[in-house]
């Protein structure tokens, strides 16, 4: 399939997994998965890795953990990990649908405590006119990042382990 690998993505799928493998166990969390893309959201559940880790930490129920951000709205998670998915460079359209207003506020809003971010930022910086609002999120996230005790930016390789 030509677009495979552009709305779904394994490697943010295995940055997931290993995020999630470093909470500690406690009691249940309100945690929540989210994704612009449908793709990416069969792609996860496909995991029997991240089923088992996600009933670990959540009493609900697995196919409820994973979501699109269409299906979201209104609601709120505490942490939320949104996988971004894109990576690939696609000329114009790079970001597409997902770099509406709405969507943004949606994919960035759903959070009551802790937000995790997957995603590629070079292809955010590639793409930075045309996904002008993600771009200016990201650059928040930058910001942010310079006090510790806001945010953290981190490679993916770090939170794999290498």
């Amino acid at each position: 399939h030509a677009k495979r690998g552009v709305r779904d993505n394994r490697h943010d799928a295995q940055v997931v997994l290993a995020y999630l493998r470093r909470l500690l166990p406690g009691p249940p969390i309100d945690l929540v998965i989210l994704t612009p893309y449908n793709a990416q959201t069969r792609l996860l559940p496909d995991s029997a890795q991240l089923r088992e880790v996600c009933e670990r930490l959540t009493e609900m129920p697995f196919d409820q953990v994973v979501r699109t951000t269409d299906e979201y709205p209104g609601r709120e998670a505490a942490p939320t990990v949104l996988s971004l998915a894109r990576h690939h460079s696609l000329g114009a359209r790079a970001w597409g649908f997902m770099t509406e207003v709405e969507r943004l506020n949606v994919m960035f809003s759903r959070t009551r405590f802790r937000q995790v971010v997957v995603g590629c930022s070079a292809h955010i910086e590639r793409h930075a006119e045309e996904a002008s609002k993600l771009h200016e999120i990201w650059r928040a996230y930058q910001d942010e990042a310079e006090d510790p005790r806001c945010a953290r930016i981190l490679p993916a390789a770090e939170v794999l382990g290498g």
